[in-house]
């Protein structure tokens, strides 16, 4: 069962690629559309009942403009885009959108790389606030932990 996750979230997501991971403006916002539209399409094949509203390139750019906070840790961008991952199908999407899927894993490997050099252990093992993250795109804020290690 896959979750069509709301556009609050994707502005997080696209806020925090561009502090967490070295894309571009222009490249995080791509990427951050092709995944919504990768979900949408998951989501369409597995209730294709309802209703989805998708949103055209430039719509969606406009919703990405607005002001939002970044998530708190490189952690909670990493269980973040883990999730959106869980709910993307590969068997729904397009070729441009397992593109999309497969650079995502490559940025999680990339987060979860620096964040070993930088603190010394593993992203989501016991001395890192991982398991503390909440599994969304859009964590309330006294959910989602400040600091990227545990005290």
């Amino acid at each position: 069962m896959s979750i069509c996750f709301a556009l609050p979230g994707y502005r997080r997501l696209y806020r925090s690629l561009r502090i967490y991971t070295p894309f571009t403006d222009v490249a995080a916002r791509g990427l951050t559309y092709i995944l919504n539209t990768a979900n949408i399409d998951t989501c369409r094949e597995q209730y294709p009942d309802r209703q989805y509203r998708e949103m055209d390139w430039l719509a969606f750019m406009r919703t990405l403009s607005r002001n939002v906070r970044p998530y708190r840790t490189a952690v909670q961008l990493y269980k973040s885009l883990e999730y959106l991952l869980c709910h993307i199908s590969t068997d729904a999407i397009t070729e441009d959108q397992r593109d999309a899927v497969t650079l995502t894993e490559r940025i999680l490997g990339d987060i979860a790389a620096r964040f070993c050099r930088e603190y010394g252990c593993e992203i989501d093992g016991r001395e890192s606030v991982y398991a503390l993250c909440p599994s969304s795109l859009n964590p309330h804020p006294w959910k989602e932990p400040t600091s990227p290690l545990l005290s």
